[in-house]
């Protein structure tokens, strides 16, 4: 049997200079990250929450009233098999694009005043209010922000390393398609399980996941 020889680097101290350059090499990306990335999509979104479509300043409890209900209400169909299709739901999904952390904090401010939503308790309640089962509509939002793509800056990179378009689009489009269906079976099997009866989207989730494990039994038997 061939023998197997592998040369490791001699072992150094770190120097200070090594350690400042690498700290500071990644306290900069973090620092055009924020800069070129987050803070103008923090700003957007608010002035979205604020203002109005004729550009007037809003208070808190008029959100109703805002760009962002009205881009919210334009989407929260997507979101309606998913058990959080209202705008609330939407704008925080959207918002969790920027970062991830972004959802909750969004889900909170857009709650302020809504009907059946106490101070205090807003993401807790704001499920109840939408849901007849507050905690699978939670347990799928959670699931579906945890794996559609990360963030815009991450969605760069993935471009970046695909190397084209195409597949850039392919590899957020699959991401998409996996949180949306995991979120889906979340929801409606949850419902299914709870007595909740079965409709249109309870079979399309079933479809869904027979389908995924064809793929993966099929892969794995290599035909």
């Amino acid at each position: 049997a061939s023998s197997f020889v592998l040369e490791l680097p001699a072992y150094h101290l770190p120097t200070i200079s090594g350690v400042w350059h690498h700290t500071w090499n990644r306290l900069k990306g973090y620092m055009l990250k924020a800069g070129l990335v987050i803070f103008p999509a923090c700003v957007f979104l608010w002035f979205v929450m604020h203002f109005d479509w004729s550009l007037n300043l809003l208070a808190d409890e008029e959100i109703e009233k805002s760009i962002l209900h009205d881009l919210g209400s334009w989407i929260a169909w997507i979101f309606e098999p998913l058990g959080f299709g209202s705008w609330q739901g939407a704008a925080a999904s959207v918002s969790a694009e920027i970062a991830k952390e972004q959802a909750t904090a969004t889900l909170k401010l857009v709650t302020v005043g809504m009907e059946g939503v106490s101070s205090g308790a807003h993401i807790q309640n704001f499920f109840a209010a939408i849901s007849d089962f507050p905690k699978l509509a939670a347990l799928s939002f959670m699931v579906f922000n945890l794996f559609v793509p990360p963030c815009m800056v991450a969605i760069a990179v993935t471009f970046r390393e695909m190397g084209s378009q195409k597949w850039g689009w392919i590899a957020v489009g699959f991401q998409l398609f996996v949180g949306y269906a995991l979120a889906l079976s979340v929801y409606q099997l949850g419902v299914l399980i709870a007595g909740g009866g079965f409709g249109l989207w309870t079979a399309v989730a079933i479809l869904v996941d027979l389908f995924c494990l064809w793929a993966i039994v099929r892969k794995g038997s290599g035909k």
